[in-house]
């Protein structure tokens, strides 16, 4: 089987200014073998971590889903939704049974009522775009589908979204990989974690704190 992707054939974005620290590219979507459908930069610090600011820029390209009926808003609500709650996920020690899914279920409800997420302009490659941000359990997450090619969602905590500006990488340096060369899985991104700093522990990973959020069902 070939563990790579393709060179990347769509404008892929991170952040112009945003919390200080370390910038690496975090994880690739799409299927192995075949063009990558999306990607996600970190910058700051590791998610789940509650004392530094933090965000994850994911990029994911328009067409992902050819055929489907399901409206540009409504295919980047899952996504969002799905990367908060993981971002924000408590010690595996205080959850019981089906928690994860339950949180999952609680936080796409809010997501579902479009009055939980707050309009804001975004700053796009020097554009103003409209955007939309859900908050969760002490952090957030946001997107706009109102580019051309790609649509963009992020998750963050620390930092305010509306404060963010978004710029494309040309030059991937500064998240440690090349963007004119094939990804290789996991090579790739292990190496840029690890220019940049970052480790990601199995066991003694950090969880998010406690917060009111995770007990609700609506």
């Amino acid at each position: 089987m070939d563990m790579s992707h393709p060179v990347l054939d769509f404008p892929v974005h991170g952040l112009s200014g945003g919390p200080d620290g370390p910038r690496w590219l975090d994880g690739v979507v799409g299927r192995l073998g075949h063009p990558a459908t999306g990607v996600w930069l970190g910058h700051g610090s590791t998610r789940r971590d509650p004392k530094r600011p933090w965000t994850q820029v994911g990029t994911f390209r328009c067409d992902r889903f050819p055929g489907s009926a399901v409206d540009a808003d409504q295919r980047m609500v899952s996504d969002a939704v799905f990367a908060l709650v993981d971002a924000t996920m408590p010690h595996p020690a205080a959850r019981p049974d089906e928690f994860g899914h339950r949180l999952v279920d609680a936080a796409t409800a809010r997501a579902a009522n479009r009055s939980k997420w707050q309009p804001f302009s975004w700053t796009v490659r020097d554009q103003a775009v409209a955007a939309s941000v859900l908050r969760w359990a002490g952090a957030w997450a946001a997107f706009t589908t109102a580019l051309p090619e790609v649509d963009i969602v992020m998750v963050g905590y620390g930092v305010e979204p509306t404060a963010l500006t978004m710029t494309e990488v040309e030059d991937a340096s500064e998240y440690h990989f090349d963007r004119r060369s094939p990804i290789i899985f996991p090579e790739t991104v292990e190496r840029s974690r690890a220019a940049a700093g970052i480790q990601y522990e199995s066991v003694d990973e950090r969880w998010w704190p406690s917060h009111a959020d995770h007990a609700t069902t609506v």
